[in-house]
């Protein structure tokens, strides 16, 4: 075998190798994009919530109704990361009316709460496990409203006291690919909540046009606004992936 025959098998297995290598990045950069990046999920546990409430107030003495909804997109950037947006919104009702000598007095009383969310995730275990955290705006208000109706005439007033505040904290969460693009998912972690914005007692002042001070108000709302805004929270969401 001669050198220039020599030199041409071996630049031809050169070429050979280099041909197979690409292929097999390809085939490797193939399967690592073969996954959904997409999610969409509805959060079971509001729902639930609003569905129990309305049960209870069927059953009961007292009129009022209950709804709850949570909806969660989530774009996952590559096999281990995903970034997720939330919305989630719970309120309650009750009224009473009675009977006044010469009329009637209604009085309507409601909490409600709505919540963004951005949820930056790290997955691991194929995907199933995930560690993360929560950063979010959320609101929550009362709504007050009272009506008399006499015979001499009708009068209305209504108020809603509100507190905006800033969520955030740790959560960890399973998730399970199951057949036909049908997913499951369960999150747990911990909220703090940071108030911010008019107090309740500065919201009363410029409702009424007074001025006056009253901290054990302030602090009794906010202590409200916490308890419902904060703490441990779990998360069952089904959803579709794509």
């Amino acid at each position: 075998m001669n050198i220039l025959n020599y030199c041409g098998i071996r630049n031809g297995l050169v070429k050979k190798t280099i041909i197979i290598g690409l292929a097999l990045c390809g085939m490797a950069s193939a399967m690592h994009n073969d996954y959904p990046k997409n999610r969409i999920l509805v959060d079971l546990c509001p729902v639930l919530y609003g569905m129990l409430l309305n049960a209870i107030f069927t059953t009961s003495d007292v009129e009022g109704s209950g709804f709850g909804i949570g909806l969660q997109y989530e774009r996952v950037l590559n096999p281990q990361i995903g970034l997720a947006g939330r919305f989630d919104y719970l309120g309650v009702s009750t009224k009473a009316k009675g009977d006044l000598y010469d009329g009637t007095a209604t009085v309507q009383l409601g909490v409600s709460t709505f919540n963004f969310e951005f949820q930056p995730r790290y997955y691991q275990f194929g995907g199933r496990f995930y560690i993360g955290g929560v950063l979010g705006l959320g609101n929550l208000g009362l709504d007050m409203k009272g009506e008399v109706n006499t015979d001499s005439g009708g009068e209305s007033v209504s108020f809603r006291p509100s507190r905006s505040y800033i969520r955030i904290g740790p959560a960890v969460g399973w998730r399970n690919d199951l057949w036909g693009g049908f997913t499951l998912e369960n999150t747990f972690g911990y909220n703090y909540s940071f108030l911010f914005g008019k107090t309740f007692v500065e919201q009363v002042n410029k409702k009424i046009g007074a001025n006056f001070e009253d901290k054990s108000l302030d602090n009794t709302f906010d202590m409200f606004v916490r308890l419902l805004s904060s703490g441990y929270r779990w998360t069952f969401a089904v959803g579709w992936r794509f």
